[in-house]
């Protein structure tokens, strides 16, 4: 999925100008010095382990949103485009995703989008379905042309709701332009990137999600 939104960002900005105390167990003695608590002239003790830390705050699984969700089920982001290199530039898409079918091989989505460019609607692309995805296996497929930085999870809030997150940074070249982009997945959806370049920032956000 990585490696799709990389490639969806590249794309985009390719078209649009392009050529991520610990406290001691002491009890303060009347002199001002420490001895151990409960008085005595045994040794003071040392201080108190750290009490071990609580497993860290992870996802239950690695779920995938289109594997457990019904036919029906949609999601929507959002892509602005705000460019200032070769030329100013402001541009807006809207792409709905829609389940249309799926079984034990894969599924499809119907797919629509509407963009708009410096303020003036451009003309909309018709619905088309996208060819069986195959179901993800078990891992990550890594993107020979980024480098990527797991940030472990985090709970942002975006205009879809708010969603428990696996955050990321990345790095790659596409076009002659570097590119840096912090993402927010959730059950191999985006809901949230920010790629930046010499040539501006582009910004997706879930701004949707209807689970059937």
């Amino acid at each position: 999925m990585l490696r799709s939104i990389l490639v969806l960002v590249a794309t985009g900005l390719l078209l649009c100008g392009c050529p991520q105390e610990q406290a001691t167990n002491t009890t303060p003695a009347p002199s001002g010095g420490t001895t151990p608590a409960g008085g005595g002239d045994k040794p003071a003790d040392k201080p108190a382990d750290k009490p071990a830390d609580k497993p860290a705050d992870k996802p239950a699984a690695d779920e995938f949103f289109w594997k457990s969700a019904g036919v029906g089920s949609a999601y929507q982001m959002t892509m602005s485009i705000d460019n200032t290199k070769p030329a100013p530039m402001k541009m807006t898409t809207v792409t709905t995703q829609t389940l249309k079918s799926k079984d034990d091989k894969g599924y499809i989505l119907t797919s629509e989008s509407k963009t708009s460019m410096n303020g003036s609607d451009l003309p909309g692309a018709p619905a088309a379905d996208s060819p069986v995805n195959p179901w993800p296996t078990t891992g990550t497929a890594t993107d020979s042309t980024a480098k990527y930085q797991d940030l472990g999870t985090e709970t942002i809030k975006v205009g879809a709701g708010e969603f428990k997150c696996k955050h990321g940074k990345s790095e790659m070249e596409a076009g002659g332009v570097k590119m840096t982009t912090e993402s927010w997945m959730y059950q191999g959806l985006v809901a949230k990137s920010v790629t930046t370049s010499d040539n501006g920032t582009t910004t997706i956000e879930m701004t949707k999600l209807d689970k059937k």
